[in-house]
This record gives structure tokens, C-alpha cells and sequence, in this order.
């Protein structure tokens, strides 16, 4: 009995052990997979069967919506992709084509099947975050999208196939736009250097203009002389590095986020009634004028718009309170410490002229006081001479 026991509980311990076996194989096998680090390089298998070249359509989900692309052919033979949910869209075209290469391109760290697959929830899969459709020719491939592993490494399965999942290093989450406006084509800012800008005017509160005056007609011996007209009109010699810092401001401009490429309402961005407006006059004549609206509510940004282009763009705000400056900012420090010297002389002089004139007057007025003693007593003498001639008499 002893002996049956012994051998029963053998038994059991030996089923246990095989069960925990099996559960670190699974684990093991999981392992794996997170790791990507088998069937990599030569050995990687090839996931679709298509040429991007050869795809005619495209679709993707933005925020749980789809989203979709045809290409048509277009008059000199070149291809053209356009948005098929609105048309006129400026689609970025080299978005489908970068895409459509990593996808075509696509090749399996490992293949995880048969009995490694115990639920695809385990791997994201049972509710796709993303669904990709390619059509290429008669051909439909839908690539389903799960969970992202510790490497970074996706789990898809493609089409209706729930017997196969990929772990694949293609960045499927991140080659997709979060909005539409990120695979918009964007205007580039005109061509602007701090070295051609001859004006810059600035309208808004504290507004100021700054004008370059050329000092010679012979190139060869020009220099640049700026000048600060404030508020009333007055004009006043410019400061070349505080001004220099402002028409370098002008020239590093750069378009941030694309908000819309057709604003028809400006009024949401105030921008139909900018709070800053910043003209630069180039020096063949031409001029780029950049109007300033609100502070975005969610970043702190604001919202711009360039004369003749009906993009409205988001640029670090920095690059609008840069222009927050007075007048008295860019004046020439030398020459107010001489109009402040001037002033001073003036005022001596005045004084000094003054003290003369005032001088001069107590001069006068104590040589009339002088003079009339005098008269006083020459008045005083003849009348003493007529008494004494008359007392004679």
C-alpha cells in the first residue's frame, strides 16, 4: 500500500511538472515573439505580395474613420493621387508614396500560428487599432493592425487569415497622419533675407517702422543707414543690431502646422481683424506681409496667415512676441546721448544769454540811478549859486 502510494503521488508530481513545462514553453514561445529576435535578416519572410508601384487605391482609419486614395493617370502620363473625401485637397503626394513603400516592403520578424495563437486578443488583434486596404490590379490586400511589444515590433494578420499573426518592425503606428491637414502640401515662405529687407513696418499697438537709407549712389562705397519712425511721424536714427535682430526675426519665419488650406472664415482665427500686421519691403520693391491673429486655445501658438495665400498656419509664439518692441527700442543710444547733449548746451546757452540780458539790465538801470542823482545834484548846486547871487543883489 505504502508502495502504491508513493507511486500515486509520483504520478502527480510528474503531471504537475509536465503542466508547468507546458505553461513556460507557452511563455517561452511569447518570449519570443516580443523579442522579434528570430527569423530576422535573411531569413525574414516576405508579408504582402504587391509592387507599390502596381497599387491603384489606399485606405486607412483616422480616429475610427476611414480615409481613402485613388491614383489616376494623368495627362503627360504622371501619376496622380487625390483624397477621394474632399475634393481639391492638397494631398502631399510623397505621404502615399513613402507609405506604400514600407508596406510593400514589409517583412515578418516571426510568424506566430497553429497552436502559439490562443486568442488574438493577446495580441491586439481582436479589435484591430488600424485597418489598411491596398489595391493593387484585381488584388485586395487588408493588413489589420494590433498591439505594439516591448521591441516595438507590431502583431498584424492580414485579410480574413486568424491562423497567422506577424510581428513586423515596420512603424505602423506612427507612418499614418493623426489628421488629414499632416499629408497636406504647405506654401513655403517667400524668399526672404535679413540683408534684402529695406523696410519693415510693424502695425499694431506700439506699432514703428524701420526704413534702410542708402548713403552713397556708388555701390562701392554704400553703407546702411536705418531709421526709426515712431507713433507721431518723427524720425530718428536706427540702431543697425537691435534692427539687424528684427530683420533676422523676418527672415527665419517658417510655417508650423497647416490648419486649413481654404479658410473662408477668418473671424474664428482673428484674422479678419489682426492684432498685429508686419510688412516687410524687399529690395526689388516686392513685399511680404504677414498678418498675426489668436493664441491658439490649446497650445501656445498663434495663428498666422501670409498675403495672397489662404493658409492659416501655427507658429510658436515666440515668433509674434518677438515683434512686441517700442520705438524707443531701436533708436541709436548715441544719438540720443546727443540730442541729450544738445539739449544741454541749449539750455546753458539760454541761461547764460539769459544772466547777460538780465546783467545787462541792472547795468542800465543803476547807471540811470546814477545819472539822475547827478542831475540831482547839479539841480541842488545852481539853486544854491541863484540864492547866494540873489542874497548879493
Amino acid at each position: 500500500m505504502k508502495k502504491k502510494g508513493k507511486m500515486a503521488a509520483c504520478l502527480i508530481l510528474l503531471v504537475l511538472l509536465l503542466a508547468v513545462l507546458v505553461v513556460l514553453t507557452k511563455k517561452n514561445s511569447t518570449a519570443d515573439a516580443d523579442s522579434g529576435s528570430s527569423d530576422s535578416g535573411a531569413d525574414a519572410e516576405k508579408v504582402v505580395d504587391f509592387s507599390k508601384d502596381d497599387v491603384t487605391a489606399l485606405s486607412f482609419q483616422i480616429n475610427g474613420e476611414t480615409v481613402s486614395f485613388t491614383k489616376t493617370a494623368g495627362d503627360d502620363d504622371t501619376d496622380i493621387w487625390t483624397y477621394d473625401q474632399e475634393d481639391g485637397f492638397p494631398l502631399d503626394e510623397g505621404k502615399i508614396t513613402s507609405v506604400l513603400s514600407s508596406l510593400s516592403s514589409m517583412t515578418a520578424e516571426r510568424v506566430i500560428e497553429g497552436d502559439e495563437i490562443d486568442s488574438m486578443a493577446d495580441f491586439g488583434l481582436e479589435t484591430p487599432s488600424q485597418k489598411v486596404v491596398v489595391t493593387a490590379g484585381d488584388e485586395k490586400t487588408t493588413i489589420h493592425v494590433g498591439d505594439k511589444n516591448s521591441s516595438s515590433r507590431y502583431y498584424i494578420y492580414l485579410n480574413d487569415d486568424t491562423s497567422k499573426v506577424y510581428l513586423v518592425s515596420t512603424s505602423l503606428g506612427t507612418m499614418f497622419p493623426s489628421d488629414m491637414m499632416e499629408w497636406a502640401t504647405t506654401e513655403s515662405m517667400p524668399s526672404v533675407t535679413a540683408e534684402n529687407i529695406t523696410k519693415l513696418q510693424v502695425e499694431g499697438e506700439n506699432g514703428y517702422t524701420l526704413t534702410k537709407e542708402v548713403s552713397a549712389a556708388d555701390s562701392a562705397l554704400q553703407t546702411d543707414e536705418w531709421q526709426v519712425v515712431d507713433a507721431d511721424g518723427a524720425a530718428h536714427g536706427g540702431d543697425a543690431d537691435s534692427i539687424g535682430t528684427m530683420t533676422s526675426a523676418v527672415a527665419s519665419l517658417s510655417f508650423g502646422d497647416l490648419v486649413t488650406y481654404n479658410a473662408s472664415d477668418l473671424s474664428q482665427y482673428g484674422l479678419e481683424e489682426p492684432f498685429r500686421t508686419i510688412t516687410a519691403v524687399l529690395s526689388d520693391g516686392t513685399q511680404v506681409v504677414i498678418y498675426a491673429g489668436n493664441k491658439s486655445d490649446l497650445l501656445s501658438e498663434y495663428y498666422i496667415k501670409v498675403e495672397g495665400d489662404d493658409n492659416v498656419y501655427l507658429v510658436s509664439s515666440n515668433i509674434v512676441t518677438d515683434f512686441d518692441k517700442d520705438p524707443e527700442d531701436f533708436i541709436d543710444e548715441t544719438e540720443t546721448e546727443t540730442e541729450t547733449a544738445d539739449s544741454a548746451d541749449e539750455t546753458a546757452s539760454t541761461d547764460a544769454i539769459e544772466e547777460t540780458a538780465a546783467a545787462k539790465t541792472l547795468e542800465s538801470a543803476d547807471g540811470e540811478t546814477e545819472s539822475a542823482d547827478a542831475d540831482g545834484e547839479n539841480v541842488g548846486t545852481a539853486g544854491e549859486t541863484e540864492t547866494a547871487e540873489s542874497s548879493e543883489d
